[in-house]
């Protein structure tokens, strides 16, 4: 085939029905890939994005829920704080807990004898930790004690009551030991129980 009959095979008219609509499609081809395509990966990122808030949304929207509620609870124990300051004060108050002390024993028809007191923490020592002559505070924040020894001569009926009344007061308080010795009372064979205790008090030190 020359090149005059190629020429007319070409611009025969049923080869000329077919060149437009591949160019139709050549061209809208493009169209979509730099027109359309952008848009498609803006809708993308959007929907993404719409996503993403959604869920930070309900995170959200979960804290608030979770702050709502805790300030429900701190409103309704709100009174029982002054409970939580008697249990545990921010001073060591020895004379109150002295005072209960005596308080429980004498509805329990009891006499205290030979009261001491352990050493009490009341403020912050300084140190020099590291030896250059630099003074750091070894303030502890946390809960402090100390201890009140005292005997107790008495019947177990009675020390039992003591217990009841001691352990039902405001103030925290733990009874760490209790010793019990007999003696015999002068002029007569019958034995007296004398107990000793050794109760521990709390206080914060701030």
């Amino acid at each position: 085939m020359d090149s005059k009959e190629l020429l007319q095979h070409v611009l025969n008219k049923r080869v000329k029905d077919y060149s437009y609509p591949i160019v139709f499609f050549i061209l809208f081809s493009v169209f979509l890939f730099f027109a359309i395509r952008p848009n498609l990966v803006t809708a993308f990122t959007l929907q993404q994005e719409l996503e993403q808030l959604r869920a930070q949304d309900e995170q959200y929207e979960n804290v608030i829920l979770n702050i709502v509620k805790y300030q429900s609870l701190i409103e309704n124990t709100r009174d029982d704080f002054v409970l939580l300051e008697d249990a545990v004060p921010d001073s060591p108050e020895i004379f109150n807990i002295v005072r209960d002390i005596r308080i429980a024993a004498t509805a329990s028809g009891l006499i205290i004898n030979e009261l001491e007191i352990s050493q009490v923490v009341l403020k912050d020592t300084p140190k020099d930790a590291d030896g250059d002559g630099n003074i750091e505070s070894t303030k502890n924040t946390e809960r402090q004690s100390y201890t009140i020894r005292f005997n107790l001569p008495a019947g177990f009926t009675d020390v039992r009551n003591f217990m009841a009344r001691l352990t039902n007061q405001r103030r925290l308080k733990t009874v760490e030991a209790i010793r019990v010795n007999t003696t015999t009372q002068p002029g007569t064979s019958s034995a007296v129980f004398n107990f000793s205790f050794d109760v521990t008090g709390y206080y914060l030190q701030l």
